[in-house]
């Protein structure tokens, strides 16, 4: 009887044990995806403990004096500073919280960011600093700016500055219409301060700083990743360069509209060449990348050759036209209507080929004597989908 016991159990082994040979020759990988997984989706709001968390973090890697700054920034505050690294500093938060997420598994966290408006945008004639008759025209009572040229602790710059601008200074803004007003206030001492002031088309509203924002993360090979790789042309050129190549016309910022506008003509058509060239896009640790972006035009001859879009791995600095330069010519899914200046998605474009480089993105503007359209472009991103 025992025998017959053994012998059963010999054989049962035997079988188990072709079995997995089985499937390892026949199937590869099944033994692998038939583990359990756990691949998830969180979704977070950072709390004040969580940004205590982070700043230790921060401090952890901090490599200057600057660096430790920030992470104060982050503990005593509760929100990011513009100039830290908000994305590679939740994502070894996440790493921290999420112990066992697999690969694949997402993580949407929503945090605070003090994002201050790029002041260099805003146009000299959109700058402005009130003089003896501004403060007069927003009251001369005790308690109002022209008693005493000047704001403070119990008169409200806030209060008062949006009003003097819808009523006074400029009743006619188009919305997106942005201001800087430089103003005297008085704490101990009378000092000069400055606040932007944006028109929604229908009242001036300061310029919120602190705002929350959402992301995503991805978690790959080990590590948190923001899904968002770039993002850029949203409220001014500021990464961005430009390369006049012919022609006196530029690309330039257009506060009215939030994009970057060109056109060649000016009194008339006129030949032009110009380059609109993203930053370095770093892709060498990402498995996949989308670029998309908003644009409008009108007045062109031939879109596919004055509208175009390019990419390069060797471009630098300095004329894009440069021998040493390559550039490779990738389609625009969604062309502007040519009709109107309605705004319109580009279409999603794959760089799934440029993976595991550094790249260049360009817009490239054409016009000729007879025709120079206007191309206006903003909201660029790369994201990892």
């Amino acid at each position: 009887m025992k025998k017959i016991y053994f012998i059963s159990l010999f054989i049962s082994v035997l079988i188990l044990g072709s079995c997995k040979d089985f499937n390892e020759s026949n199937f590869p990988g099944f033994d692998e995806a038939a583990k359990p997984t756990n691949v998830v989706s969180y979704t977070d709001t950072l709390t004040d403990a969580d940004y205590v968390t982070i700043s230790k973090i921060a401090l952890a890697a901090a490599t200057n004096s600057s660096d430790t700054t920030k992470a104060t920034v982050i503990s005593t505050k509760k929100y990011f500073p513009s100039s830290a690294a908000t994305g590679s500093l939740i994502g070894a938060f996440l790493k921290t919280k999420y112990l066992y997420a697999d690969a694949g598994s997402m993580a949407a966290v929503t945090y605070n960011y003090d994002a201050a408006y790029d002041t260099t945008t805003i146009a000299t004639a959109n700058k402005y600093t009130l003089v003896a008759t501004d403060y007069d025209a927003m009251g001369t009572a005790t308690n109002q700016p022209g008693k005493y040229d000047n704001f403070s602790s119990s008169i409200d710059p806030n209060q008062y500055i949006p009003v003097w601008l819808k009523m006074v200074k400029n009743p006619y803004a188009k919305a997106g219409t942005v201001m800087l007003i430089r103003y005297k206030y008085y704490s101990t001492s009378t000092i000069q301060l400055a606040d932007v002031f944006v028109y929604d088309g229908t009242n001036w509203i300061k310029y919120k700083t602190t705002n929350a924002v959402t992301k995503t993360f991805v978690y790959k090979n080990g590590a948190w990743k923001d899904i968002v790789i770039y993002s850029g042309l949203t409220t001014g050129i500021k990464d961005f360069t430009t390369y006049s190549v012919s022609g006196t016309q530029v690309w330039g910022w257009d506060n009215s509209y939030l994009c970057m506008k060109m056109s060649g003509y000016s009194g008339g058509n006129l030949d032009n060449q110009d380059w609109l060239i993203s930053p370095k896009i770093d892709l060498t640790t990402r498995s996949a990348a989308t670029l998309t972006f908003s644009h409008a035009g009108k007045y062109f001859g031939t879109l596919a050759d004055e509208t175009t879009l390019w990419v390069s791995k060797n471009y630098v600095s300095g004329d894009p036209t440069a021998t040493s330069v390559t550039w490779t010519q990738i389609t625009i899914p969604t062309n502007v209507t040519n009709t109107d200046y309605t705004f319109v998605s580009s279409g999603k474009v794959d760089l799934k080929a440029y993976i595991g480089s550094s790249v260049s993105i360009a817009f490239k503007y054409k016009s000729t004597t007879s025709a120079a359209g206007t191309w206006e472009i903003n909201n660029v991103s790369i994201v990892e989908e």
